[in-house]
């Protein structure tokens, strides 16, 4: 039976969830049977803003089913941690992973909620003895740490950074390797990526050259600016319909090109959503 969450306020989707994951995945649901493309990512890939994002897109340019998998605030840490969804990837013909800052994933120096892995949790004592003269008591988010740490030693935190880049290489090389398929990385490249609001914080050309061996291809986007010429990554993280229509344009001909040689594989170990499995609510604007 679907359980629908009625609410009295338009939306423009839905929310669903796939056998196994506790995570809630922007909707509809998809079959998991026919050929289709699975999208990691975080809120920009979400795409909370827009009635349509790049995984509609890449439906209309390709023909094949686009799974968004993306959750708001994530970083590879989500993903790592939940089997069910990797396997929903792994049975895909290709996937498409954004590359998120590398503010939210634990690390030498902090933990981070497994699930909204932008939510800070505690310091580990290398961070405290770095940093004994922060009191951690009241900061709850990655970002908020940062700044904090930034703006209390910017020589320290020289070191925070070099530990939080190289980190987050490695686990998106983990993601790549437990994935399985041919995946294509969106890097939405920031006008500064050192800047502390970035969505793609610290994420420059050297770090994608380092990744460029573990994937099949990288995309760099950058939003249409804002009036005043400040990037829309860097002033409130999120992308328009014509953003999300340009990542489908890059995306599509490198899919439909693994598409043709794709050969069916491994279908069966996906669970199927049922209409048992498949809880959706409507969502406000």
């Amino acid at each position: 039976m679907k359980i629908a969450f009625i609410d009295q306020t338009p939306s423009p989707y839905t929310l669903c969830q796939y056998s196994g994951s506790r995570h809630f995945f922007r909707g509809p649901a998809k079959a998991l049977s026919a050929p289709y493309v699975a999208i990691l990512g975080g809120s920009l890939s979400f795409g909370k803003e827009v009635k349509k994002t790049y995984t509609e897109g890449i439906e209309t340019l390709t023909g094949m089913a686009g799974v968004n998998l993306a959750i708001p605030q994530s970083g590879p840490d989500a993903y790592l941690a939940d089997e069910s969804i990797l396997n929903i990837a792994r049975g895909a013909v290709a996937c498409v992973i954004e590359l998120g800052g590398v503010q939210n994933c634990s690390n030498a120096f902090y933990r981070t909620h497994p699930r909204r892995n932008d939510r800070f949790i505690a310091p580990t004592p290398a961070l405290v003895a770095l940093y004994p003269d922060v009191d951690f008591t009241n900061i709850h988010f990655t970002r908020h740490l940062l700044k904090t740490l930034f703006h209390t030693d910017a020589d320290r935190f020289a070191d925070v950074k070099r530990t939080l880049t190289d980190n987050w290489r490695e686990k998106i090389e983990q993601l790549i390797n437990h994935v399985q398929v041919p995946s294509i990385l969106i890097w939405p490249q920031a006008s500064d990526a050192l800047d502390l609001n970035s969505d793609a914080m610290f994420i420059t050309q050297p770090e994608i050259d380092l990744l460029s061996g573990f994937s099949h291809k990288v995309v760099r986007i950058q939003s249409d600016p804002k009036p005043g010429g400040r990037n829309r990554l860097i002033t409130s993280g999120t992308l328009s319909e014509a953003d999300h229509l340009n990542i489908a344009a890059k995306v599509s001909p490198w899919l439909l090109s693994i598409e043709a040689q794709h050969r069916p594989h491994a279908q069966e170990i996906i669970n199927q959503p049922t209409a048992g499995q498949d809880k959706t609510r409507t969502l406000p604007q």
